[in-house]
């Protein structure tokens, strides 16, 4: 989650990214240029620098939980921000 503390957890970029990449296996996986093209559809200003930010905290070590715990997360997180 430190990764949207620049976008607010409840701007509909962060929510895109969400339902992009529901878990952190699949976040890590994220490319700038698709990041990027997130904030660009919503007029973000400064995008490469906060594409940048949001990759690197994406890609820090996280929390693990069991792959059943992080599936049924994903699937909660996606259906509330569809």
């Amino acid at each position: 989650m430190s990764a949207y503390a620049d976008l607010t957890l409840t701007s509909t970029d962060a929510l895109e990214l969400l339902v992009k990449a529901p878990t952190p296996a699949a976040a890590e996986k994220l490319t700038r240029t698709q990041i990027t093209a997130v904030l660009t559809r919503h007029r973000r200003r400064n995008r490469e620098a906060k594409a940048a930010t949001v990759q690197a905290a994406l890609r820090e070590p996280q929390l693990g939980l069991p792959g059943q715990v992080t599936t049924a997360y994903a699937a909660t997180a996606t259906a509330h921000a569809a």
